[in-house]
């Protein structure tokens, strides 16, 4: 309401009364463009003695103020990620777009964004500027931005659009976070932050350019916006254990030459939520063994057996379901 109240000051009363009744539109300068004169004539007609007088009339206008105001978005606020991944994966992509809602043609400045990286190992963002189609294409049409960065002449509801990429380290662990928060001020062309003076400038009887001010007119009235996407990390770790024994089927039940041994391997999901995929279980024994190729079972789902000689080769391409326990265990003669 900021806007209404400069009017209000800069109006004679009745006049003020008869614009936002006739105006209401006009009152607030919804969508009105910075600099605008908004011209109304006040008319009196009235009689003396019966006899119409000429009509009495007073003219008033007055310039649009210019209203500073723009928001700044993330597309998702809360990212999941993997260790070890990277850039190239679009799920580790924000896209940060600046807007400008005011009613003149603004210079939109990322004065900075803060970055808090609470993985146990470093993560890396780096940031692209959009070529101005607003689709990702990291490295291609969209090229590596440094800050800060101006958004310059964005036209009103015209935007700016910046991508961050963060590489997550493979050291990162379930549920370690990353934050980048980017801050946007309103700027002239040499990049200094727009002020509102608190004018209410008005020339009675006819207004010029001069009497456009700034007003400052973003959420928080201050020429400063920001938001925060925070990327958590959402992994599992699979737990393996490993068994000998001299089996059953053995010629003499001690570990000599000649005797048969079983390996038992149990590898298991431990989370809750995750599923590991293209899980490959790989065990190549020592020439001091001999693998039984035939002995080998495995209880899992879709397990593919591709042993061959003496290696020991499992996968599980759909991966371990989560709670799951997955057991393989195969025969081996010592030498």
């Amino acid at each position: 309401m900021k806007t209404i109240e400069k009017i209000r000051k800069g109006l004679p009363v009745a006049l003020l009364g008869f614009i936002f009744l006739a105006f209401p539109g006009l009152a607030q300068a919804v969508g009105t463009n910075s600099g605008a004169i908004i011209t109304n004539t006040v008319t009196v007609n009235y009689k003396v003695a019966t006899v119409p007088q000429a009509p009495v009339t007073a003219v008033e206008d007055f310039a649009v103020d210019s209203k500073i105001a723009f928001t700044v978005t993330v597309d998702n606020a809360n990212i999941n990620v993997t260790p070890n991944s990277t850039g190239s994966d679009t799920l580790n992509i924000v896209k940060i777009t600046a807007t400008n809602t005011g009613n003149l043609t603004q210079n939109l400045r990322v004065t900075g964004i803060a970055e808090v990286d609470g993985f146990s190992a470093a993560g890396t963002v780096t940031y692209y500027l959009d070529d101005g189609d607003g689709v990702a294409e990291i490295g291609v049409d969209d090229a590596a931005q440094a800050m800060p960065y101006t958004f310059a002449a964005l036209p009103e509801d015209g935007t700016g659009v910046l991508w961050a990429v963060l590489d997550v380290p493979i050291g990162a662990l379930n549920t370690e976070t990353f934050t980048v928060t980017p801050t946007v001020v309103s700027v002239d062309g040499a990049d200094v932050a727009l002020v509102d003076a608190g004018g209410n400038t008005h020339t009675a009887g006819g207004a010029v350019a001069g009497d456009v001010d700034i007003v400052i007119a973003d959420a928080g009235l201050d020429n400063t916006e920001s938001v925060t996407a925070t990327y958590t990390v959402v992994t599992t770790a699979l737990v393996m254990a490993k068994t000998v024994a001299v089996d059953a089927t053995s010629p003499v039940p001690y570990f000599v030459p000649g005797a048969i041994v079983k390996y038992t391997v149990t590898v298991q999901n431990s989370s809750a939520t995750v599923v590991p995929t293209d899980v490959v279980v790989t065990d190549t024994l020592p020439a001091t063994l001999v693998l039984n190729l035939g002995s080998i079972t495995e209880d899992g789902v879709g397990g593919v057996d591709t042993s061959a000689a003496n290696t020991v080769t499992i996968t599980y391409a759909a991966g371990i379901p989560v709670s799951t326990t997955y057991t393989i265990t195969y025969l081996a003669t010592i030498q």
